[in-house]
Formats: structure tokens, sequence, C-alpha cells
């Protein structure tokens, strides 16, 4: 609560229209509407629509971590990540997880939870992003990529992925995010304890 003791005024969405569709996310604009706080105001603001994301800390019986290596057209450079995707409509995310899993690594895991779940970024998206974790993940098939896909399968000891951080070779945003919820997860805190 904010000095004042009132805390900041709330929006109200009272129009919602599609303005771009591309192919994983839609673009809207939300007509809203505030009032008390600083006073009523009114204007249009911009939301991507996207379905749920979901991030994969896929761990080997040997404890490696599993990552992809791939292309990102935005910064136009080769990234390292962990597997993950768009979770179907309908679908578990756990369920998301183990198939994106399969997928961009041909791996499967022996047993699968959520880890947690985050938001990409509240300003702009109206999405979640679960991250799950998979235990004793183990190759059973090829890749099965869509066509838009190219991913290299690396393999990676937890002071590897410290250090790839470190020393910026693992930079996305939700990658580390789904990271934090492993190194919680590895020093014994759950998240009900902070």
């Amino acid at each position: 609560m904010s000095e004042s003791g009132r805390g900041p005024a709330r929006w109200r969405v009272v129009a919602r229209e599609p303005v771009a569709e591309a192919r994983v996310f839609r673009v809207v604009r939300l007509r809203s509407i505030r009032e008390g706080g600083q006073g009523r105001a009114e204007a249009d603001f911009f939301a991507i629509d996207s379905a749920d994301f979901v991030n994969v800390v896929a761990l080997t019986e040997d404890d490696r971590l599993i990552f992809v290596e791939q292309h990102r057209h935005a910064s136009g450079e080769l990234t390292l990540e962990i597997p993950g995707g768009l979770v179907d409509a309908g679908e578990d995310p756990v369920a998301a997880g183990l198939r994106e899993l399969e997928e961009e690594t041909g791996y499967v895991a022996k047993q699968a939870c959520v880890l947690g779940t985050t938001r990409p970024n509240p300003a702009i998206m109206t999405n979640r992003l679960t991250t799950v974790l998979a235990l004793g993940a183990r190759p059973v098939a090829a890749q099965s990529l869509d066509e838009h896909e190219d991913c290299e399968v690396q393999l990676l000891a937890w002071d590897e992925v410290l250090a790839r951080i470190d020393d910026g070779r693992i930079d996305h945003a939700l990658i580390l995010a789904s990271l934090l919820f492993e190194m919680r997860r590895r020093a014994g805190i759950s998240a009900s304890a902070s």
C-alpha cells in the first residue's frame, strides 16, 4: 500500500478490438477507463494476446539439463534455451511441456510437475508462462521439428549452465525465470517459504 493508504487506481477495459493477427499472437487495442487515483481518464492501450507458454527444465538421469540452440529472428542471433513453446487450447501445461520436450529434443521424461508460473510481460502481454520440471529424461526418438524450427540439442551440467548465464550466452529472460525456479528447488526453497 502507498503512503496515501489507497493504492493505485485500476483501469477497466470497456472495449477490445483486434488490430493485427500474426502466426502466434494477436495485437488488440484496449479502450480503458480509470476512475479514482489521479482522477478519471480514458485511453487506448495495446496488448499482445497469445496462448500461454511453457518452458521445460528437463534433467537427464545423470543430472544434466537439456538445452536447445536455435536462431531467433528478432535478435538475429543463435540462442541457448531450454525446450518450450505454446500451450495448445485446452492442453494441460505439463502435457504441453512434455510434448515440446519430445518434439524439440527427442527426449521423454519419467516424471514431470509444475515448478512455477510467471507472466512474461504483464505490461503488454495477456498470457502466462508455466515452467515444468521433467525428471529422468532420456532420448527415445529423433527430433520432430516443424518447418520453422532448427534446434541443436545440448546437455549441460549445472555448473556449465551457471557459467553460460555469467558470460551472457544464456540471456533469454523467460529462460532465466524458469532456471530461477530450478535454483530454488535445488536450494530446497519452496515458493511458499518466501
